[in-house]
């Protein structure tokens, strides 16, 4: 049985924003169609295999991001080691995903158009 979603008018401007930021995720340098490791994507991996090998953050290796950083580093060395760059590139574009839907989410519950909410 095939459902059809149907956007009303004021999901269509968060839509729109979120099909935008996907798409530069995927075309962008360093982006998800690319294999290239862009910016500190090489030292996360860095990290995050330390992290699996038993080092401990700010006590073994030198960590210059905050704890609430941990987890999304580690999580794709979790996943696959092999795999570390683009398993981070899609979990940063999930979270930008889930970071647009409730911005805009946030800004239609105090009132603001959904064009303002997207931007």
């Amino acid at each position: 049985m095939t459902r059809i979603v149907r956007l009303s008018r004021r999901d269509l401007v968060p839509a729109a924003a979120t099909a935008l930021f996907v798409l530069a995720c995927l075309v962008m340098r360093g982006g998800l169609l690319r294999a290239e490791r862009f910016g500190d994507v090489g030292l996360y991996s860095l990290d995050a295999h330390r992290m699996l090998d038993g080092h401990v953050p700010y006590r073994d290796f030198f960590f210059e991001y905050p704890p609430g950083a941990l987890p999304v580093i580690i999580a794709p060395a979790l996943v696959s080691v092999a795999h570390f760059t683009f398993l981070f590139k899609a979990l940063m574009t999930v979270l930008g995903v889930a970071t647009v839907l409730v911005a805009s989410r946030v800004a239609a519950a105090v009132g603001l158009p959904p064009r303002r909410g997207a931007a």
